[in-house]
């Protein structure tokens, strides 16, 4: 015998400009007392950090989409409002969906 074959869906980065992350930036409200981060580190790379645990490098994978680089299955997606602002994100989990209204 021969071992199994494991399939790993890869998304494959976008490419982006740091000028247009800055959309993205910003704070935004999970919970009544969870506070999201979302900000550029290194002048290029966008980044998302939920309070207790670990920051998370944001991978782009489409349009205002982008995955966890280091969770498989996990993502964030922006909205938009009908100005075409970002107003809020939500993580999209293999558990769930979780929405965050963006703070002004």
């Amino acid at each position: 015998g021969i071992d199994p074959i494991e399939f790993k869906r890869k998304v494959e980065a976008k490419a982006m400009e740091a000028a247009d992350l800055e959309i993205y930036v910003g704070k935004y409200a999970l919970a009544p007392s969870v506070i999201t981060s979302v900000y550029i580190k290194d002048g290029k790379t966008l980044y998302v950090e939920v309070p207790g645990q670990p920051e998370y490098e944001l991978v782009p994978i489409g349009n205002d989409a982008f995955s966890l680089k280091i969770l498989d299955g996990y993502s964030v997606e922006f909205n938009k409002n009908a100005e075409g602002e970002i107003d809020g994100l939500q993580f999209v989990q293999p558990n769930g969906t979780f929405k965050a209204k963006k703070q002004n």
